[in-house]
């Protein structure tokens, strides 16, 4: 028994640390933790099945509702490989893309074995604004210490850089009637975090992470009205905005400049067809007009094959069939997707593939969030977990978003923790006895 209780407390106090430094240490490590994520995965899944099989009464009808939804886009997957005759010649490519859908699933065991451990709230906001303080802080220091360097990043990708940045930061505003409850001085550090982190969005140059930033604002007013009047929100709001945008000016207003002239400027020459992607040694071309020459081409393909798609993982060698019949540029031929989720899925599996997608990446993590609030919106919880689905669904318009691993896992991490926590707070705050919708 006492064993049993020591490999309990174990695993919850693994779990419970991963919540709390996995926002933190993917901005500063170059890794993605697949081991300890796979551990995770392995643990919640043996928590989930031990369950069913033993009949144990569980509030799993949600988790059950998810795999029904992931297994159908899986489902697709098959029926167009069957279609396209390569269910018997199934490339790695076919069954990458395939594994990577799968990795949706992942949501589940994570949630379940969040669920059982009972994931404290105050990891969650303190894990968030940690992340956001560290990123700008960071950002700000190797600005002024190594002018030269473009795009900040510590040692991940600057777009990661930026996105995670950008989450963290948000997540800590969302947090302030949270720590307006500790006092004063704790409301103010949820505001200092959320201008280093998006004072460190801003400096890592991430053009996408930066098209998120007005619609998590109008999530972020949505949320802070519940707790204070609008006059003093939308002035914390915009206060914190003009001192981002000192701090990004002051320490190298010229990239930003650039940045937005450099994307105008490419997005003119793709239109008037001044350039060849093939050719060009304009970097600013190359990933601006890359983007919109797939996009067109994506387009046309989705176009000739709406229902089925060209199939799982063969967008790749559809482009190069458009390249050999001059209908793209052979600039485009080195990616294996079009920067953008959407297209991706509507591409390789067809409408219905795209809506599956849609569902089970976006739609459903909503729903869970409010179930999992007791349908009580004015929770900062739940409003913290629409900033992490709603910032997901910018990202998904101009990367491969949910492709990438360190990507999939900081998103089931997150919004899995905030899950449990308001399930958790729910169990805790119960007094009929009565068992949890989900």
């Amino acid at each position: 028994m006492i064993q049993a209780l020591n490999k309990d407390m174990a695993i919850k106090y693994f779990v419970w640390t991963m919540v709390s430094v996995y926002p933190t240490c993917v901005l500063f490590v170059n890794q993605s933790f697949s081991l300890a994520m796979l551990l995770m995965v392995i643990l919640g899944s043996v928590i989930f099945f031990r369950d069913i099989k033993a009949h144990v009464p569980s509030d799993y009808s949600c988790e059950i509702l998810f795999i029904k939804v992931g297994l159908a886009g899986v489902a697709v997957s098959v029926v167009s490989l069957v279609a396209h005759g390569r269910l018997l010649d199934i490339s790695s490519e076919e069954l990458e893309f395939i594994y990577k859908q799968l990795r949706l699933l992942f949501f589940i065991p994570f949630l379940v074995l969040m669920k059982r451990t009972e994931i404290s709230e105050k990891l969650i906001w303190y894990g968030a604004v940690t992340a956001a303080l560290c990123s700008g802080i960071c950002s700000i220091a190797l600005k002024i210490t190594n002018p030269e360097v473009v795009r900040i990043s510590v040692v991940n990708n600057p777009i990661d850089y930026g996105y995670f940045s950008l989450i963290a930061a948000f997540v800590s505003l969302n947090g302030l009637a949270f720590f307006m409850k500790a006092g004063k001085s704790w409301a103010l550090l949820s505001v200092v975090a959320f201008i280093a982190g998006l004072s460190g969005t801003v400096l890592s140059g991430s053009r996408g992470a930066w098209l998120a930033i007005p619609v998590l604002i109008i999530v972020t007013v949505l949320n802070l009205k519940n707790h204070f009047r609008p006059i003093h929100v939308y002035s914390s709001v915009i206060s914190g905005l003009v001192l981002v945008a000192i701090f990004s000016v002051s320490t190298d207003g010229a990239f930003i400049q650039r940045r937005l002239t450099e994307t105008r400027g490419a997005i003119e020459k793709y239109l008037n067809g001044k350039d060849s992607l093939a050719v060009s040694v304009d970097q600013g071309f190359l990933s601006v007009g890359g983007r919109l020459e797939m996009y067109r081409v994506t387009l046309d393909i989705i176009k000739e094959n709406p229902v089925l798609g060209v199939g799982p993982g063969r967008y790749q060698s559809k482009v190069m069939e458009y390249i050999e019949a001059g209908k793209a540029d052979k600039g485009i031929e080195i990616y294996k997707y079009p920067h953008n989720d959407y297209l991706t899925f509507a591409a390789c599996n067809g409408i219905p593939g795209l809506i599956i997608f849609i569902i089970t990446a976006y739609l459903l993590p909503l729903y869970l969030l409010y179930i999992f609030s007791g349908k009580d919106l004015r929770q900062p919880l739940f409003w913290a977990g629409v900033i992490i689905v709603t910032g997901y669904m910018v990202f998904s318009l101009t990367n491969s978003t949910l492709l990438k691993n360190v990507r999939i896992y900081y998103y089931c991490i997150t919004l899995c923790s905030i899950c449990a926590s308001m399930k958790s707070n729910r169990s805790t705050d119960a007094s009929d006895g009565n068992p949890l919708i989900c």
